[in-house]
């Protein structure tokens, strides 16, 4: 299961009617394979099909601004650093519907090398998951991670136990020790099999 089957899936689960990219790059790896009736990319440097071409900083401002209806699924995929997934995190979550879903990619990289910053090319998840983490501080959202395709993070409004506190989810805290440590439970990961057995409830 590939992410955007994850996100087909909660598409038709939640009769989601709109759909916004970030780090759209080139719309054949993700963009194009979607199933919605209102699809919006966003990117900085696109190589193919992109609606907004800048950063998500820029066209959150925009959007902001524009007083525009929320989207019901936003996928986030840009810039893999930690600051910049953390306000993408929280943009989305102001701009989304209230039976909203946002989807994170990279969540789980497999090696410490792969999350390094910055981009070293090859097989290169950025430091995402330490975002993630970091909003599983919070306890007015609902998070778990599916175990594929790198980790696909999955964010709705809701309500979740922390798996910790705000001052030792600061991000000098988050090493690849801990991370390695704690991964089950600090990324609230399920499987494949599992997250299709909440998809059929």
């Amino acid at each position: 299961m590939m992410r955007w089957d994850i996100i087909n899936t909660l598409i038709s689960k939640y009769y989601c009617q709109s759909y916004l990219e970030i780090g759209v790059q080139d719309s054949n790896c993700n963009f194009d394979k979607i199933n919605c009736e209102f699809k919006f990319a966003v990117d900085p440097s696109p190589r193919k099909h992109c609606d907004f071409i800048g950063t998500s900083d820029d066209f959150f401002d925009l959007f902001k601004e524009a007083k525009n209806d929320p989207y019901d699924l936003i996928f986030i995929d840009g810039l893999h650093h930690c600051d910049q997934v953390m306000r993408d995190i929280k943009n989305s979550l102001d701009h989304l519907s209230l039976d909203g879903t946002i989807v994170l990619h990279d969540c789980l990289p497999t090696t410490e090398h792969m999350q390094l910053i910055p981009d070293h090319g090859g097989e290169w998840t950025g430091d995402v998951w330490k975002a993630f983490a970091r909003w599983r501080s919070y306890s007015k959202v609902k998070m778990y991670t599916v175990d594929t395709d790198y980790g696909c993070g999955i964010i709705r409004n809701g309500y979740q136990t922390p798996f910790m506190s705000e001052l030792t989810s600061h991000e000098d805290n988050l090493t690849w020790e801990f991370f390695t440590q704690n991964k089950n439970e600090l990324m609230n990961i399920i499987s494949v099999e599992k997250f299709q057995e909440l998809m059929d409830k």
